[in-house]
């Protein structure tokens, strides 16, 4: 299944390099633009109806990947996807609540209704 397909939304490019950024830069930022696009298809499989922070999205996403015998990014990559499907409007922002992980106060993410 293609990002367009599992999306039901015109894809936006997140950009991060700046345009002044080496030629480098640029080149790595378009090799890993699939794979972020992969986790937040898989950040948007576990996401439902039940207030999740951020963090334990990620959690939850790299369970799958474990069972399954297949590297796990760092659990970052995981948790800076739960903003971007926000701003998509993916998730909606709930009410902020202590996080099971860390302890700490975190906005909680709801999946967006279609």
């Amino acid at each position: 299944m293609s990002t367009q397909q599992a999306f039901d939304f015109e894809p936006v490019d997140f950009t991060r390099s700046r345009s002044s950024d080496p030629a480098t830069s640029q080149e790595a930022e378009a090799a890993v633009t699939p794979k972020l696009n992969r986790i937040m298809l898989e950040i948007l499989s576990v996401a439902d109806d039940t207030p999740r922070t951020a963090r334990e999205l990620a959690e939850l996403a790299a369970v799958g990947r474990r069972n399954a015998g297949v590297r796990v990014p760092e659990i970052e990559t995981y948790r800076k996807r739960a903003r971007e499907l926000q701003v998509l409007g993916q998730l909606r922002e709930c009410n902020p609540r202590s996080c099971r992980y860390t302890g700490t106060s975190a906005t909680t993410y709801i999946k967006s209704p279609r």
